[in-house]
C-alpha cells in the first residue's frame, strides 16, 4: 500500500480522479512541494527553515 502524496497521485491515474482539473492539480502539487520542502530541510537538519527565519525575522 502507498500513502500520502505517492498514493493520491497513483490513485488519480488509477480512478482517473481529478486528473484535469487545473485548480485541484494546482493545490496537489503545492501540497507536494511543501511536504517535500519539509522532508529535504529536515532532512538538513533544520537549516533551510533557520535561514528563512533569519531572513524574515
Amino acid at each position: 500500500l502507498l500513502g500520502g502524496w505517492p498514493g493520491a497521485l497513483v490513485a488519480q491515474q488509477v480512478f482517473r480522479h481529478k486528473t484535469r482539473k487545473l485548480s485541484f492539480q494546482l493545490v496537489f502539487w503545492g501540497i507536494v512541494l511543501l511536504h517535500q520542502s519539509f522532508w529535504l530541510d529536515s532532512l538538513l537538519g533544520g537549516r533551510l527553515s533557520a535561514a528563512l527565519l533569519q531572513r524574515i525575522g
